[in-house]
């Protein structure tokens, strides 16, 4: 969808009216998806102990 050109002022002009392709997104989520399934593997693979709460959020903190 194009920008609407009534809502520039009289002295501006739209010089790129840039619409990204929708593979754009397709590198980023795949990225994401990748990060959120080894965080989980990996969150579930910490062993029971004093220490499970803060590796587990040590490796949220990793993901995020």
């Amino acid at each position: 969808m194009a920008f609407p050109e009534r809502l520039l002022g009289e002295d501006e002009e739209l010089v790129y009216d840039l619409r990204p392709h929708w593979w754009t997104l397709v590198g980023p989520g795949l990225l994401a998806a990748l990060v959120v399934a080894a965080a989980t593997v990996a969150g579930l693979l910490v062993p029971a102990g004093d220490l499970q709460g803060p590796a587990r959020l040590l490796l949220a903190a990793i993901a995020v």
